[in-house]
C-alpha cells in the first residue's frame, strides 16, 4: 500500500526541461497516467487487505466501476458544453480555467453519489474531455500557472507544518531507507522498462522517472487511508509518506533548474 501511495505522480516533469526540449505528447503523458491509474487501484486494494473489511473487496469493484461511468458523463457532457459556449463567444479565458475546476469537484461528487472512486472518476473525466474538446485547451494550463500555483504552496505549507513534523516524529532508519528507495528504485525503474522501444536514449528515460515528484496526491491518499481504514501500522505509514515527499521536495527542488537546462541543452539532431 505503501508503493501504491508514494509512488503516485502529482505533476508534469520540470517545466524549464519542457520548455527547451521537444518531447511527443504521448511520451510525456502516458508514463504519467498509466502510473497513476495503478497507483490508485493498487492503494485501495492493499487498504482493503489490511483492513480485512467485510464486504470491502464488493465495494472496491463497485468504486472501480462506477467512478469510470461518472467520469464519462461529467467530461463528454463538460466538453460538449464549453464547445457549445466558444462557439458563441460567451466566456472569456479566465472564466474556462474557473469551470474546469468547478467540473472536477463536480465529477468527485458525482462519483460519490453513485458509490465510484472520485479520483478514479477526476482522471477518467480529464482524458475524456482532453479528446472531445474542439477547442484550444491551453486556458487550463494558464489557469494552473497562476491560481493552481497559490493552492499548491498553500497545501505544501499546511504539509509542512502540520505533517511532516508528526512524520519525522515516527521517523526510522526503515521509514528513510524506504523513502529513498521510493524516489529512485521504485519510481524510475519501472519507467525505463516503459519506455523501452521509444528510441529515447537512457539519459533521457532517467530524466523522466527522477521527476515523478511525490506531493499533494500521496498526501491525500494517506489521510483518506488512515481516515477510512483501521491500519495496524498508521504510525509507520505516515512517517514513509512524509519522509518520501519531504524528501522529494528538497531533492526534486534542488535539481530540477541544473538538470533540466542540461537536457534542454542537448544538441538539435539528437532530439525525438
Amino acid at each position: 500500500m505503501v508503493v501504491s501511495i508514494s509512488s503516485y505522480s502529482d505533476g508534469r516533469p520540470v517545466a524549464e526541461g519542457w520548455n527547451k526540449w521537444f518531447m511527443p505528447a504521448i511520451t510525456r503523458t502516458s508514463e504519467r497516467e498509466f502510473c497513476n491509474a495503478a497507483c490508485i487501484t493498487g492503494a485501495i486494494f492493499a487498504a482493503a487487505g489490511q483492513a480485512h473489511t467485510d464486504g470491502i473487496i464488493a465495494e472496491v469493484l463497485t468504486e472501480l466501476v462506477m467512478g469510470p461511468v461518472a467520469g464519462v458523463i461529467i467530461g463528454l457532457g463538460f466538453a460538449k458544453a464549453m464547445d457549445w459556449v466558444q462557439d458563441r463567444d460567451y466566456m472569456n479565458e479566465a472564466a474556462g480555467g474557473v469551470a474546469f475546476v468547478a467540473a472536477a469537484f463536480t465529477v468527485y461528487l458525482l462519483a460519490a453519489q453513485i458509490h465510484g472512486n472520485g479520483f478514479i472518476a477526476a482522471f477518467v473525466a480529464g482524458m475524456v474531455f482532453s479528446n472531445t474538446y474542439r477547442h484550444d485547451i491551453h486556458f487550463i494550463s494558464k489557469f494552473m500557472e497562476g491560481a493552481g500555483q497559490i493552492l499548491t504552496m498553500l497545501a505544501f505549507f499546511a504539509f509542512g507544518a502540520f505533517l511532516l513534523p508528526d512524520g519525522i516524529g515516527h521517523m526510522t532508519v526503515s521509514t528513510v531507507v524506504l523513502a529513498l528507495a521510493f524516489l529512485t528504485v521504485v519510481r524510475v525503474f519501472p519507467i525505463v522498462v516503459s519506455l523501452t522501444g521509444t528510441g529515447l536514449p537512457m539519459r533521457d528515460k532517467l530524466f523522466l522517472g527522477w521527476f515523478g515528484p511525490r506531493g499533494l496526491a500521496s498526501i491525500l491518499f494517506t489521510l483518506l487511508m488512515l481516515e477510512a481504514f483501521d491500519l495496524p501500522t498508521e504510525p509507520e505509514l505516515l512517517a514513509c509518506v512524509s519522509l518520501t515527499v519531504g524528501l522529494s521536495v528538497l531533492l526534486h527542488g534542488m535539481s530540477s533548474v541544473p538538470l533540466s537546462l542540461r537536457i534542454g541543452a542537448k544538441p538539435e539532431k539528437n532530439r525525438p
